[in-house]
């Protein structure tokens, strides 16, 4: 197969996975649309034919896409924005869940991206520590924290307590 057939078919197989990736940390459908075609123009630049990148990779990629998207975002009306999309978004969502995204959110950067790749994006730990850049004892580490942290948090009532 050619470079173009090789894209096709990565591109077929892997661009609803990339979208809702991004659409889960950016909250909005039409930037993560943007934000995985911006992923998918990097694949097509780098593209090797007789080894293409699987969904880990793009999970990467698109990962640094979402950073270059929030270093845009650097003007108080932006900011404001996205601010309030999000609080339409949280009002609509009951109380219990709420405080499962209040307590995701407030987790560590590392521990919050583990347990969402693991869990929202089925990625294996080696996988996990190939979109995340580190070991896979490092996934597990911060599978393990991630969920303490979550598990105390919730039972205490400590992520509805902050959000009044």
């Amino acid at each position: 197969m050619g470079r173009r057939e090789v894209f096709s078919v990565l591109f077929d197989q892997f661009y609803g996975p990339v979208v809702r990736y991004v659409e889960r940390r950016v909250h909005n459908t039409a930037i993560a649309e943007e934000l995985a075609a911006e992923t998918f123009e990097v694949a097509w630049r780098r593209l090797d034919p007789d080894s293409p990148p699987g969904l880990p990779w793009l999970y990467r990629t698109a990962a640094n896409q979402i950073l270059n998207h929030r270093r845009r975002l650097d003007t108080t009306r932006n900011v404001e924005v996205a601010l309030a999309s999000d609080g339409e978004r949280d009002d609509r969502l009951d109380d219990e869940r709420m405080d499962v995204v209040r307590a995701i959110r407030s987790l560590p950067d590392r521990e919050r991206e583990a347990i969402a790749l693991t869990y929202w994006e089925g990625l294996a730990p080696h996988e996990v520590a190939e979109v995340l850049g580190c070991r896979v004892d490092a996934v597990w580490k911060a599978l393990s924290r991630g969920r303490a942290r979550l598990r105390r948090l919730l039972s205490d009532g400590e992520v509805t307590a902050r959000a009044r």
